[in-house]
């Protein structure tokens, strides 16, 4: 499982999708949770995440170290960072390694 955080709020899910479109052939879920803008200035934006399911471990590897830190550039030209968190990943890898 890989949980991809702080995507913008205004970034569709298909332009995501396209994103991530190297790596399609191994997710077999997606669930893509799209923000709205803070209404007032005085509260932050909520971003929007992704939750990404892998069927193969190396694929979910090659994800994680190439996306990690991705920067998309929104309507306004504002660079974006992407920071990616996989919780599961430390523990499955340590499984992999102790077999």
């Amino acid at each position: 499982k890989v949980v991809v955080r702080r995507l913008p709020y205004q970034l569709p899910q298909d332009i995501f999708e396209n994103t991530i479109q190297k790596w399609s052939l191994d997710i077999t879920w997606l669930n893509y949770i799209k923000r709205k803008p803070a209404k007032t200035q005085a509260k932050d934006n909520i971003f929007s995440r992704a939750y990404l399911g892998f069927s193969n471990a190396d694929t979910l590897l090659d994800f994680c170290k190439s996306f990690d830190g991705h920067t998309f550039i929104d309507s306004r030209g504002m660079y974006i960072t992407i920071l990616l968190g996989y919780p599961f990943l430390v523990i499955r890898y340590r499984l992999l390694l102790s077999f």
